[in-house]
């Protein structure tokens, strides 16, 4: 072989050699770049900022109503609540900002214990929940709900007395009575015949329900009616009294 086709053999092998090595650098650059775009997009998932206004609510009243939650990201969260039968999400706002004004509404809790939801929000691995409790109408005799906050003053039966008094025009007199403490709770005037719908006034005389007046009338609409008890609501309050 001369020297002339020695030397075209090698420029061919090194020219495969060089072509081969384009293309390894080549792949190797491709997959560091889209590794890099992997990370990129997995990072863009991940949000800055994920929250929900507020975080607990342990006083909403025992009432069919709808309420508001304010959840802030700074990219699109996944929002849900857990399945309850009685509460559920029916509405969504995008108020900017990256915050979204999510709206739950709760049906009515006529039971005897307070019950309680999750709303959820997640994005990316980060998730954040806001708990929802629902106080109940309840059966015992007693203040519910005073202060709005879920302050209570049930009748207890061993420390407790309750009584009824009846006048001439039909109105009623119903006691809750401490005599250990002299604490009490009576509700004066009530009106005879009174049904579930109804609206009146009554006189509240108390020395057991926090900061509140010694005496002060009560507009309150009649809930229910049943068993010797009447409900009555003032807002969020619940007053449960003897009645005939």
């Amino acid at each position: 072989m001369s020297t002339s086709s020695h030397t075209v053999v090698t420029w061919k092998a090194a020219k495969v050699h060089i072509v081969a090595a384009i293309q390894c650098l080549y792949l190797a650059v491709s997959i560091i770049m889209a590794s890099g775009c992997v990370r990129n997009r997995e990072d863009a998932k991940e949000p800055a900022v994920l929250k929900i206004v507020a975080l607990e609510s342990t006083a909403e009243s025992w009432k069919a109503h709808s309420m508001t939650r304010l959840v802030v990201c700074d990219l699109d969260a996944d929002i849900s609540l857990n399945s309850t039968g009685w509460a559920e999400i029916t509405g969504t706002e995008v108020t900017g900002n990256g915050q979204v004004t999510v709206t739950i509404t709760l049906a009515a809790n006529d039971g005897e214990q307070a019950r309680t939801c999750t709303l959820v929000a997640e994005c990316g691995s980060k998730k954040v929940e806001s708990t929802i409790e629902q106080l109940p109408l309840g059966s015992t005799p007693g203040a519910y709900n005073y202060d709005g906050k879920g302050s209570d003053f049930p009748f207890e039966p061993l420390v407790h007395q309750t009584s009824l008094r009846r006048y001439a025009d039909g109105t009623q007199d119903s006691r809750i009575l401490s005599p250990a403490d002299g604490k009490m709770l009576v509700f004066k005037s009530i009106p005879a015949n009174l049904k579930a719908g109804d609206s009146l006034h009554v006189s509240m005389f108390q020395n057991c329900l926090g900061s509140m007046q010694y005496q002060r009338s009560v507009h309150a609409e009649v809930v229910k009616v049943a068993d010797g008890k009447l409900w009555l609501s003032e807002d969020d309050a619940i007053y449960i009294i003897k009645y005939r």
